[in-house]
């Protein structure tokens, strides 16, 4: 074969070389929006896939039981989120009422003069600015935090939505996604075995992570309602624990409040407690047991899932909390193949 016939099939090598890195790059920005629907989805997959294996030996039809799969799971998932959602945006907009009438009626400072040197700050802060004006401002805030709360509501919904959606096609097209997957990656079966060992078990450590980091916080902050004395600290301790599983929320939506009662009713160390507690134990203890957790399942060192996990925070926002595992996971699975296949006899 003539020189020139290589230099046109290096040329045409080259030319789809180009033109498959393109079309990877547009692939990706088209499935950008939806890394954390995917994300999940496939999470969810993993999760309920036991499931999925039995009903369809019971049921037979995949479609029909994957269908029922996604259906329990929007239950499980969605249905105390939505009814914590809808109270906390009523009862916010109920103090938004309470807090307007406190300080149109003048309750509210009155009770706060009570106290010398609050009225001495209360004083050097009406001459500085309108406080009056500043706590109508509160409460319209705290209005605006129910609408807020709806509208983030909303938004998650969408996405949650999208999520089950994904999922149905995940867990009915499991063995035909495997499949493809083992075609066109160039390893072998023990390698993709390993490789599918490890993301399994990234992906169960992630979630159970989540889920005991969210117990410890609603179980310490219904600790601390009980040692308070507040009412109810069972049931204020599940909607921290279920707060903690929502983005952009946490156990604050519901102990933040706790605390401003406590601080309007006189009972200033309580409040303070309450407050410290809220930030310091409360709002940290996640930055140590999900890393734990993660750390323990896939036996790794506890800084480098520290790392993997709040990498993954900021690198892909809430879905960081399981692609973050997942890179890390991937990266050691790799680096065992490559270690594996150096040190085989030739």
């Amino acid at each position: 074969m003539s020189a020139d016939w290589y230099s046109r099939r290096s040329l045409g090598n080259f030319s789809l070389l180009v033109a498959t890195a393109l079309v990877f790059y547009l692939c990706w920005r088209l499935l950008l929006p939806f890394v954390a629907v995917i994300t999940w989805s496939l999470a969810l997959c993993v999760m309920t896939r036991p499931l999925f294996l039995a009903l369809r030996r019971r049921l037979g039809n995949p479609s029909l039981v994957a269908l029922l799969c996604v259906i329990l799971v929007g239950a499980v998932m969605l249905g105390p989120g939505v009814l914590l959602v809808t109270q906390v945006a009523g009862e916010s907009a109920g103090m938004a009422d309470w807090v307007r009438d406190e300080v149109e009626s003048g309750r509210l400072l009155a009770h706060f003069e009570k106290v010398p040197s609050v009225r001495d700050a209360i004083d050097r802060a009406i001459s500085a600015f309108d406080l009056r004006a500043e706590l109508r401002r509160i409460a319209g805030l705290l209005a605006n935090f129910g609408k807020s709360l709806l509208v983030g509501s909303s938004w998650f919904l969408t996405q949650f939505i999208l999520t089950l959606f994904a999922l149905f096609f995940a867990l009915r097209d499991f063995e035909l996604a495997h499949r493809a997957l083992r075609g066109l990656l160039p390893l072998t079966d023990a390698e993709m075995d390993l490789l599918f060992h490890r993301l399994s078990n990234t992906v169960y450590a992630a979630i159970y992570g989540k889920f005991a980091a969210a117990f410890a916080q609603g179980s310490l902050g219904g600790l601390m309602f009980w040692m308070l004395g507040l009412p109810a600290p069972l049931l204020w301790g599940l909607a921290m624990a279920l707060f903690a599983l929502v983005p952009m929320m946490g156990p604050a939506v519901i102990w933040v409040p706790a605390a401003l009662s406590l601080l309007y009713q006189g009972a200033w160390v309580k409040a303070l407690i309450m407050a410290g507690w809220g930030v310091l134990v409360v709002g940290l203890i996640d930055n140590f047991i999900f890393p734990m957790v993660v750390g323990g399942t896939l036996q790794l060192h506890t800084l480098l899932a520290f790392f993997a996990t709040f990498g993954g925070l900021i690198a892909f926002g809430l879905s960081g909390l399981v692609l973050g595992p997942i890179v890390l996971a991937l990266t050691m699975a790799l680096i065992q193949i490559w270690k594996d296949r150096t040190s085989a006899p030739a």
